[in-house]
């Protein structure tokens, strides 16, 4: 499966979108969220730093964005994505080219206190209408972020995952991330221990010597 990774198409396509967190009884919070641009280290995106969600984000360091753009059913763009997050200095996305009128959105809703986040590491899709034709990418980004520590004998997984969490249940260390698919192994926490290998029942976990 060939992923799109290029974050100023996906950028571009929304500007405006929801961004959910989870709590910790597991029920979820979201709020207003623009996308105002992306840079090599991923996307940025704005929240009002007030909300319930914005504080959940900078807990968790995870998100869910979704959004569409234009009229859907003959122009325009939809995106989904999940992955991790980390706060940004605002300072400096709001000097982006592409983003000149960023804040705009959250602004207009009522928001005083903008907080910006960085998606270094998703997965999700894109869908694109243009024409009455839709043109599907499935989006992925970031892994090389999380794997920049893997080591001779580490354990990554590879595309054949398919999200059963198996793994997850034989990992003493719970450095297994499986809000994606395929989940991302933490190598800065794993202890090469193997038992991760041994659950999948797809075969999708291998070991880089």
């Amino acid at each position: 499966m060939e992923y799109l990774d290029d974050l100023a198409r996906i950028a571009s396509a929304v500007r405006v979108a929801a961004a959910a967190a989870v709590d910790d009884a597991g029920m979820p919070a979201s709020c207003l969220a623009e996308v105002a641009g992306a840079d090599g280290d991923g996307l940025y995106v704005l929240v009002d730093r007030e909300s319930e969600c914005c504080k959940l984000l900078a807990a968790r360091k995870c998100m869910a964005l979704t959004g569409a753009d234009g009229a859907f059913a003959d122009e325009g763009a939809a995106l989904s994505l999940r992955g991790r997050v980390e706060e940004a200095a605002l300072e400096a996305v709001l000097a982006f080219a592409d983003a000149p009128d960023a804040g705009a959105a959250l602004r207009a809703a009522g928001c005083t206190d903008i907080a910006a986040f960085r998606l270094y590491q998703a997965a999700g899709e894109l869908v694109e209408h243009r024409g009455g034709q839709a043109l599907r990418m499935p989006v992925r980004f970031g892994e090389e972020r999380m794997n920049a520590g893997v080591k001779a004998r580490s354990y990554i997984v590879t595309d054949e995952c398919d999200g059963c969490r198996a793994c997850v249940s034989k990992c003493a260390e719970g450095c297994i991330d499986v809000s994606m698919v395929p989940a991302v192994i933490d190598q800065e926490r794993c202890t090469r221990c193997g038992n991760c290998a041994t659950a999948c029942f797809q075969e999708a976990i291998i070991v880089v010597k």
